[in-house]
């Protein structure tokens, strides 16, 4: 071996701990070999250390609300954070909130059932609480023309539309509400004013019911003039108004101011008898209603016969008296027939009215034949003779 080769070899071993700055095993074993006298210096050294007030714990603040928005906001806007939601599931999170504002009160229980009892049994009461006009207009125009020309088949319809409505009312509210919302995310921007308006549109409306008792009472007397206008005989004035029919019972008319109030809880057909010639179409229910019309492309050429009980009279010589005012006809004639005692008066309707009042246990009925304008009236009255001469009472 060379002398340069042996200097090499007697230089010291390259030190890969000093090089990175690491702790040899061999200086962790002269650490470990220290005196018992230095042990304790060095404990008493580590308890005369003063802590560090700048490692004193520290009182942790809790971030503000618009600090949280801020990050909130933050966190969206980098998609990452524990704020962050994805862009899809934060569009349905706010359609839902949406329409909870929109629905409000029960929206849970919209939600889950598929009945509602509410609308079944109020009927256009519920769809104008919940703001569904149109709905509740339509149901309401119907039962007013229904009523007081087939009451007992109007009953039956308007029973299951209630029903039907009942079952479908969930989809169609949801429907309607998801449009109207569509609408104002159309009209304003940000989730705040959003909802806002949502409460606003939405909701219930106590109106709403005041407004359905206000409307059906119009209506009611609005087609009952019409009826009467056109000389129509209903089977009750009053029972288009299906929610309040109760009232015309209660009614103590000391005036007569041409409305007549039928009252189709009585069934004639267990008072008195009649005979009507078959010509005649029998449209009677509870009460006797006919008609007969021998040239149906001319308007009024029919002659009708309407005969039932009617409510807010006790008399039926003083109701006759007060038509007669009201008409500015002659006094009521007094006729017996078939021992049966008659007011009997003629008025003028869109043609002529034949009208006869009689009473019987303090409940006062009216026979009415009316012969319209244009019909023959010469074979209309000999109709009426034989219809009127044939009633016997039960």
């Amino acid at each position: 071996m060379d002398e340069k080769e042996k200097e090499n070899s007697s230089q010291a071993p390259f030190d890969l701990y000093s090089l990175y700055n690491i702790e040899s095993p061999q200086q962790k074993t002269n650490q470990t070999k220290t005196t018992p006298d230095s042990n304790q210096a060095i404990s008493q050294e580590s308890t005369s250390i003063e802590p560090n007030p700048t490692l004193k714990e520290q009182e942790v603040v809790e971030p503000t609300e618009e600090e949280k928005r801020q990050q909130e906001a933050l966190d969206q806007v980098l998609g990452i954070g524990p704020n962050y939601i994805p862009p899809k599931i934060e569009q349905e999170k706010e359609e839902e909130e949406l329409l909870k504002a929109f629905i409000g009160k029960n929206y849970d229980k919209i939600k889950k059932k598929s009945f509602s009892f509410a609308c079944f049994f109020f009927g256009p009461f519920y769809l104008f609480y919940r703001k569904i006009y149109s709905l509740g207009l339509i149901f309401i125009i119907l039962s007013s023309v229904l009523y007081p020309l087939t009451p007992m088949v109007a009953t039956f319809i308007l029973f299951a539309l209630q029903f039907l409505l009942a079952f479908f009312i969930k989809k169609i509210y949801l429907n309607r509400s998801n449009q109207k919302i569509m609408e104002i995310k159309q009209e304003v921007e940000g989730k705040e004013a959003r909802l806002k308006l949502c409460s606003q549109r939405g909701g219930t409306s106590k109106g709403g019911i005041l407004f359905v008792i206000l409307i059906q009472i119009v209506l009611g007397i609005m087609m009952s003039y019409l009826f009467i206008f056109f000389g129509i005989n209903t089977n009750s004035t009053w029972n288009m108004l299906p929610f309040f029919s109760n009232l015309s019972s209660s009614q103590n008319n000391e005036t007569f101011d041409g409305m007549i109030i039928y009252n189709g809880s009585i069934n004639m057909q267990e008072e008195y008898d009649i005979t009507v010639p078959n010509i005649f179409e029998d449209q009677s229910s509870t009460q006797y209603d006919f008609a007969y019309n021998p040239t149906p492309d001319v308007i009024f050429s029919d002659c009708t016969l309407h005969f039932s009980a009617i409510d807010g009279y006790s008399s039926a010589s003083s109701l006759a008296t007060l038509m007669a005012e009201y008409y500015e006809v002659e006094a009521p004639a007094k006729e017996t027939i078939n021992h049966i005692t008659w007011y009997h008066l003629t008025y003028p309707m869109i043609g002529q009215a034949e009208t006869y009042l009689t009473q019987k246990d303090n409940q006062v009925y009216l026979y009415q034949f009316t012969i319209g304008e244009n019909a023959d009236a010469s074979l209309c009255q000999s109709y009426h003779q034989l219809i009127i001469h044939s009633i016997t009472a039960k």
